[in-house]
Formats: structure tokens, sequence, C-alpha cells
């Protein structure tokens, strides 16, 4: 787990949480717009 913590600090990995991050966002936008869309045809 320390392991992991260290590595999860260090430059390179902040871009790589920084890239999940924005895509993870992505997807819950997605969902988001899919169901309201699904609502306004309903």
């Amino acid at each position: 787990m320390e392991e992991a913590n260290h590595l999860r600090h260090q430059n390179d990995m902040k871009q790589i949480y920084a890239r999940r991050k924005e895509m993870i966002e992505r997807v819950f936008a997605r969902k988001a717009w899919y169901a309201l869309d699904n609502l306004m045809r309903d």
C-alpha cells in the first residue's frame, strides 16, 4: 500500500491520474446526457 501511495505522488503518475479522472468525468456526463435524452423522448 505504501508503494502505491508513493507512486501516486510522482509527477508522471499525477498526469496519468488527472487524465483518468477526466475520462471518468466524461463517462458520467455521457450517462447523464443519455438519461436526460431518454426522459425527453418519453
